[in-house]
């Protein structure tokens, strides 16, 4: 019994003094940090500048008409990339990044940190940004986007370098390659300009399919139609995750008209219908939205 009360006194000594080693606060988390005679909560932010990002001089002239140039290939390209990262508070910091920073490479070369992100607060190291020309500031600011999307994909530092230098580059790569690329690095699957131009046709054919060549009496009979021509997907619609989206969001229409038609004989559920399977563009472009925003995160 002596033995075991003094293997307790010893383990309770250990503890105790590890606490104390660790400068106060809870021993899980750790204590404050002092900057000479100022807490650094306090000093973290002293000299620091809130910037507003989509306005520095390198996001207007280089990231802006890149962006403009890859929505003709790739739809809402803008609002994927910036996605939470317009949420966070971004800062020009005169003062050295932390070392803990630093990312991984499979290059051995002295890095130097220029810009860190938790989930809040996205911090540039200024001096380092204002020595070096547009192209270079340009990429960092891109490559914080796609870290921002790396924080809720689980994505490794190597993947955020690589996907930043393929969209830097976008003008040599189609829709559906920058698509391909965005995807196998994991940062989402996108829509591309030739599937809403696949889903053009996709609902020009249901239109032409279900209001005009059959004539209709019955609101119940038309829209159990159109769901079966629907259900047909090798045969109508483009097949993948995105035309999926579109199809539910019409789906939801078709069936939202079928619970409001009291009477079987209400023309004007399935005129509605008609309606908007002729002028699809703007189903198209909401659907589209779902499908690019959806990957914003």
């Amino acid at each position: 019994m002596k033995k075991i009360n003094l293997l307790i006194a010893g383990l309770l000594s250990l503890s105790l003094n590890a606490q104390a080693a660790s400068g106060g606060g809870s021993a899980d988390t750790g204590g404050g940090n002092a900057v000479g005679n100022q807490l650094l909560d306090l000093f973290e932010n002293e000299g620091t500048t809130t910037i507003n990002v989509t306005q520095l001089k390198a996001y207007q002239q280089v990231l802006k008409p890149l962006f403009e140039r890859i929505e003709q290939k790739v739809p809402r390209f803008t609002e994927y990339i910036l996605g939470r990262s317009l949420e966070k508070t971004w800062l020009m910091d005169p003062k050295p990044l932390s070392k803990a920073c630093i990312n991984e490479s499979m290059i051995d070369v002295a890095r130097t940190p220029v810009a860190c992100q938790t989930g809040l607060q996205v911090r540039i190291y200024e001096t380092w940004y204002k020595k070096v020309d547009l192209k270079n500031q340009a990429a960092l600011l891109l490559h914080e986007f796609f870290r921002t999307k790396a924080q809720h994909r689980d994505r490794s530092d190597e993947e955020v370098n690589y996907i930043t230098r393929i969209v830097l580059a976008a003008d040599s790569y189609t829709g559906n390659e920058l698509i391909n690329e965005i995807a196998k690095t994991g940062f989402g699957r996108l829509g591309s300009d030739s599937l809403i131009l696949d889903l053009q046709v996709y609902f020009g054919t249901l239109y032409q399919a279900n209001c005009v060549r059959k004539p209709r009496t019955s609101a119940s009979d038309f829209m159990i139609d159109i769901i079966y021509d629907m259900s047909r997907r090798d045969f109508y619609g483009p097949r993948s995750d995105a035309g999926m989206i579109v199809r539910k969001r019409f789906e939801k229409i078709v069936f939202d008209e079928l619970d409001q038609s009291r009477d079987g004989s209400d023309a004007r559920s399935f005129k509605r219908i008609c309606a908007d399977l002729k002028n699809s563009d703007s189903l198209v472009e909401e659907a589209m939205a779902d499908v690019n925003l959806g990957e914003a995160y």
